[in-house]
């Protein structure tokens, strides 16, 4: 069966144009492909309940309050050392500090 493509046209602030472009650009892909990406993850999200935010939320909040207990019980003196590490994940693979 062939994929049928149709074509619209849609108003973005020039923040948020400005942001799909560098994004297109450290991808290696076209503004279009970023767009078209970030719809389909939209959609995936939107009707999938195990990607509900309020539940990731909660599940997020649970995790980091457990360990922070354990942590705090079990491996007080580890606790920089988790912090350096966690920092340095999300550098690498969330491009963030």
């Amino acid at each position: 069966m062939k994929n049928i493509v149709i074509r619209r046209s849609l108003s973005l602030s020039s923040a948020v144009y400005g942001e799909i472009v560098a994004l297109s650009r450290e991808r290696g892909i076209t503004p279009n492909a970023v767009i078209r990406d970030a719809v389909a993850q939209y959609l995936t999200r939107s009707v999938s309940p195990s990607a509900d935010p309020g539940r990731m939320a909660t599940l997020a909040e649970f995790t980091q309050a457990a360990v922070d207990i354990l942590i705090r019980q079990q491996a007080p003196d580890k606790r920089e050392e988790i912090i350096l590490t966690v920092e340095q994940r999300m550098e690498r693979f969330h491009g963030q500090k």
